[in-house]
């Protein structure tokens, strides 16, 4: 994929993810969603994030201003490739180092999102709709780059992405942590969702959203 230029962005580009990028990438992550944990506990957390979501996509862009990673979208159909295999084991590895902190209550909340989200996806590939073949597997924007139109275009990439794969359609998962206005402005269809944490006294629900090509 090109490196291309984004117009109306100071020196931004588009391009595609590269193994030095690692930290990086685990470095936004934790920017974004694991701001409430201790430095430990978002430092590994962001490594098995980004690890993972590595280990199950095909496309893989990132947003670059002026050096530093500011944006990325990451997308798969549910199949591993065999050359993710490195980021498998980072997987692993960090989680078994996760698991080792016994008592962290942020470990176990963070599970209860992804456990439900799963829950959500599997029901989603299982059923007919057209649209479970492909997933926006990672989305994640620098907050203080949020406005400049850097979502957006990387959307953009994406979806042009999955109309080269002849995709008729692509879903995707989030929460009600997540500015999911965007997605509504972009016309997606909410398709389901769940409670995060059924048997506690305060609500969080995840969703997924889905739109046709």
């Amino acid at each position: 994929m090109p490196r291309t230029r984004a117009p109306k962005t100071n020196d931004l580009i588009c391009r595609p993810f590269e193994p030095s990028d690692f930290d990086a990438v685990c470095d936004l992550i934790a920017k974004v969603w694991h701001t409430e944990g201790s430095s430990e506990e978002a430092f590994l957390s962001s490594r098995s994030d980004a690890s993972y979501y590595l280990s199950v996509s095909q496309y893989l862009c990132v947003a670059e201003k002026n050096h530093k990673i500011v944006g990325l979208i990451f997308a798969g159909n549910g199949e591993n490739n065999p050359t993710t295999k490195p980021w498998r084991l980072i997987k692993v590895s960090a989680q078994h180092l996760a698991e080792a902190l016994e008592g962290s209550r942020y470990y176990e909340l963070n599970y209860q999102y992804i456990k439900t989200e799963s829950k959500l996806i599997k029901a989603f590939r299982c059923s007919n709709d057209p649209r479970a073949a492909w997933e926006i597997t990672l989305f994640c924007i620098d907050p203080q780059e949020q406005g400049h139109g850097i979502g957006g275009l990387l959307f953009s990439k994406v979806i042009d992405f999955f109309i080269s794969q002849n995709a008729r359609g692509f879903f995707l998962a989030t929460d009600d942590g997540c500015d999911f206005s965007f997605y509504d402005y972009k016309g997606l269809e909410r398709v389901s969702s769940a409670e995060v944490f059924p048997a506690e006294d305060y609500s969080e629900t995840a969703y997924l959203y889905a739109l046709d090509l």
